[in-house]
Parts: structure tokens; C-alpha cells; sequence
């Protein structure tokens, strides 16, 4: 029997095995059909609910993605009816959002989007689309634009309107967004395409200096398909062993002896051919790959210092820098990677140092003060690379305690015989020396330059004067 009936018998007090008289039975068969009525429009206003909770993002009400595609299709073929109508898609990012959630928590965080989502549809207008994409990304919906200047207008109203102080929770809140636009054009057949351009866009203005908008262009659809096909090519290239170290001398000032080596990374693309570091790092770095060509390079780098001293400098062991990136330095496998690359190759910690640029210390300083106790723990040397950048000093660095710094080949080009130029160089040198910081240069190209940096105090040099990158069969030529 259905629940409702079951309910209406019971407050009726009618027996389903006796007849009701007349008066109770109508009254009986008005409330059942008072009551299925009532049991329609819930089922309908809970269908409605669901049917809204589909199509809508729970934190801010505004349309999700699903609905965003839909009325971006609409957009779509209402331009094929009618080509002088036009729409645009603004894609944003908000920056830096990460810092608020894990430095204020994530209830400030949702107090942030929801005020975000206040903004945004009071910058454009009552039929346009403002959806959540999801996390800290909105997409913008404009109808009817008349020219992309028209987008880029609403795009300026929205970094005005997004970037004006926010109080929230005793906080005072600044925040910028990143845009990319897109204007419609024939060539697009559904919506993701928009997405996806308006995205590359929106990346593109985060590259150039965040706060920004920009417009999405042919060239940068081909910056992006060059990007995208590189990566591929780049993982490739790490389970084909494509990639090489190279090593370059590091010399002692004083006495002019191979002290150790710097292990710089080279890939030798099947197509491009030899690429430097800068032509495939960044990317590494930005997709993560950085990692597992990191882990390999530790291993290399570890097996063939471990062979040279083992072998060729059995009477005078080499130290061997390996450069880690930020990236490298806060994933939470480095220390089981190298202590991984030690064991396997026979190498004693000591002979393994990590070079660091200055950059890496404004990170997370706590976190980075940890990771690099930690690998002092295992008797590594940690050096700072292109010190004088501008992120550090050397009260800083002996809080880390860094063991020698490297001082940027800017500096070194710059100084002549005169000693013009020199002055930073010396007051690096002599500060280093108090806090018992020893001293690399690097860029060293001119017997002046070395000269000079020896009677300054530094420590320990490399450039073409002693010797340019080699592979590991060449490096040994100069051991032998």
C-alpha cells in the first residue's frame, strides 16, 4: 500500500477491511488528493533543484561548466544564422589564490571566490555568462560584442573591479587575475576551442607579468603547439636516454688544480639536435618534468664521480656540483633520491654538492631551511649559485648555512685589470670570509679576470679559460 494511503487510513482511523461511511469517505478522498497533489509539486521542486545543482557551481550559484558549454554552443550557432552576430570568451585566472587558501585557510579562501563572483557580474552585463570553471578559474561569456576592443574594454572593467581591497575575516585581501581573450571567427566549430585558445591566452598574460589581459593570436596557438609537442618530445627523450651531462672544470685559484666539476645538462634531440638548458629547463620546470630528469641526472652525475675517484683521482677525490631547481628542492622525494643515487654508485656524500640559486630562499624559507638541514644531515655541500641577483645577503646565506656562494659572471665580465668594477666583488669576497663562506667565480674567460679573483681571495673558479663543458669521456682527458 502506498505510504501516503498507509498515512491517511491511519489518521482517518479506517479499517481498509470495513467500508467508511459517506462523510469520512470523502473527506478521506479529498486529503488523498490533496496529498498526491502535494507529493507532485515536492517531486517536481526537488527535480528542479537537482536539475539546477547540475548546471550550477555550490559555492558561488554561478553557472558551471557544463552549462558554459552549452550556451557557448548556442552562441555558436546563433553566428551561423547570423554573421554579424559576434560574442567573445575572457578566461581568468586569479593570482597567487594558492597563498590565500594555504596561508589564511580555505574558508577565507571560499569568502575570497564568493566576492570574486560579486565583482565579475557587476563588471559585465545582466546577458552576459560569468561560470566558475572551477578552483580559482572563471570564464566571462560576452553577447553581442561588437569589435575585440569591446572585449578588452570589459577586460580592463574586470582587473579594475577584481583588484580593489577585499576585507574578509580581518584580512586585508589584494588580488589580481590573469585574462586571455577570444573573439568569435568562423573558424571555430565548438566550444572547447574557445576554451582552449582563451586559456593559452590567459597563460600568456601570466608570463608577461600577471594583472593582465591578453588577446588570443595565431602565433600564440603555434608557441603553444611548439610547447606542447616539445613536451612530449621531452619525456620521450628521458626513457630514451637522450639527454647527456656535461661537465665543466672547477679550479683551484691558488694552485690552479681540478678541485671538482660543475654537471650541466644537454639533450640530444633526434630532430633539433644539441639543445642547451635554456632551450628545454623552463619547460621541464613548468610541466614537472624537471623531476624525473633531476632523479636521472643525480644518478649519472653519482655513478661517475663514484668512477673517477674510484679510478683516475683514487689519491685526490672530485666533488661533483648537480644544479637543482626550486621545484627539485621542495618535492618531498629528493632526500630518498639521493640518498637512492649514493648508495647504487659507491659515492661518499661528500663528494656530492647541491647548487641552488638565490631565488629558491624567498619560497618558503622554513621549508627551505628544513629540506636544506636536511642535506647537510647527509653531509652534502650546498653552494649558492649566481649570488648578487638581488634576493640575498650573506647574513642570509649563513643563516642557511650555505658552504661557499658563486658569484654571478656578470660581475667577473664587468671587472678589468685597473680594478674598475671590482668593488662589489671584493666586498662579497671579504664578507664571505669572515663568515667562513668559501668564494666560486664563474664566467672566468681572461687570465686578468683569474688575476684578479685570486688576489681578491676567491676560492675556486670556472669559464673557458680553464675549460669549456665536455662529455664525461672528454673530462677525462683532462684528468689523465
Amino acid at each position: 500500500m502506498h505510504p501516503i494511503l498507509q498515512k491517511l487510513l491511519k489518521r482517518f482511523q479506517l479499517d481498509p477491511a470495513e467500508p467508511p461511511d459517506d462523510t469520512s469517505w470523502e473527506a478521506f478522498l479529498d486529503d488523498v488528493n490533496a496529498s498526491l497533489v502535494q507529493a507532485d509539486e515536492q517531486r517536481e521542486q526537488i527535480k528542479e533543484q537537482l536539475s539546477y545543482d547540475a548546471l550550477h557551481d555550490a559555492l558561488t550559484g554561478l553557472p558551471n561548466r557544463t552549462l558554459l558549454l552549452d550556451r557557448l554552443q548556442q552562441a555558436i550557432e546563433r553566428r551561423k544564422r547570423n554573421p554579424e552576430y559576434d560574442f567573445a570568451v575572457i578566461f581568468m585566472d586569479l593570482d597567487r589564490f594558492k597563498i590565500v587558501n594555504d596561508s589564511l585557510g580555505h574558508k577565507v579562501g571560499d569568502l575570497l571566490l564568493i566576492e570574486i563572483t560579486h565583482r565579475l557580474t557587476n563588471s559585465v552585463r545582466s546577458m552576459d555568462t560569468v561560470a566558475r570553471m572551477g578552483g580559482d578559474e572563471f570564464v566571462i561569456l560576452l553577447e553581442d560584442v561588437d569589435d575585440v576592443q569591446q572585449a578588452q574594454h570589459f577586460a580592463a572593467r574586470i582587473l579594475e573591479g577584481i583588484t580593489a581591497p577585499l576585507h574578509l575575516e580581518d584580512h586585508e585581501i589584494i588580488t589580481t587575475g590573469s585574462l586571455g581573450i577570444v573573439v568569435s571567427e568562423a573558424r571555430y566549430e565548438n566550444p572547447e576551442d574557445y576554451l582552449r585558445d582563451a586559456d593559452i591566452a590567459m597563460y600568456h598574460a601570466k608570463e608577461m607579468g600577471k594583472s593582465r589581459y591578453e588577446v588570443f593570436t595565431a602565433e600564440l596557438h603555434r608557441q603553444a603547439m611548439t610547447r606542447l609537442t616539445m613536451e612530449a618530445s621531452m619525456r620521450k627523450g628521458v626513457e630514451q636516454k637522450e639527454f647527456v651531462v656535461y661537465y665543466q672544470p672547477i679550479i683551484s685559484l691558488k694552485d690552479e688544480q681540478i678541485v671538482g666539476f660543475e654537471a650541466l645538462l644537454r639533450w640530444q634531440h633526434p630532430r633539433r639536435g644539441f639543445l642547451l638548458p635554456a632551450d628545454f629547463l623552463p619547460l621541464a620546470e613548468e610541466t614537472g618534468l624537471i623531476v624525473p630528469i633531476g632523479k636521472w641526472v643525480l644518478d649519472e652525475v653519482c655513478r661517475q664521480t663514484a668512477e673517477w675517484n674510484q679510478g683516475l683521482r683514487s689519491d685526490a677525490p672530485l666533488s661533483v656540483n648537480v644544479n637543482l631547481s626550486t621545484k627539485q628542492l621542495i618535492h618531498p622525494n629528493l632526500v630518498d633520491d639521493i640518498q637512492s643515487a649514493l648508495a647504487e654508485s659507491g659515492l661518499e656524500s661528500k663528494y656530492l654538492t647541491v647548487e641552488m640559486m638565490e631565488g629558491a630562499l624567498v619560497r618558503d624559507e622554513d621549508l627551505m631551511r628544513e629540506v636544506l638541514q636536511k642535506l647537510k644531515d647527509l653531509g652534502i655541500s650546498v653552494h649558492m649559485d649566481n649570488f648578487g641577483t638581488g634576493f640575498s645577503w650573506l647574513g642570509n646565506i649563513n643563516e642557511y648555512s650555505i658552504d661557499a656562494i658563486k658569484i654571478n659572471r656578470g660581475f667577473i665580465a664587468s671587472m678589468d685589470i685597473q680594478g674598475n668594477n671590482a668593488g662589489l666583488v671584493r666586498t662579497i669576497t671579504n664578507m664571505a670570509q669572515e663568515l667562513g663562506v668559501e668564494v666560486y667565480a664563474e664566467g672566468i674567460e681572461t687570465s686578468d679576470q683569474k688575476f684578479m679573483l685570486t688576489a681578491l681571495g676567491a676560492d675556486c673558479g670556472q669559464g673557458y679559460l680553464f675549460g669549456k663543458p665536455q662529455d664525461a669521456e672528454a673530462s677525462e682527458g683532462l684528468l689523465n
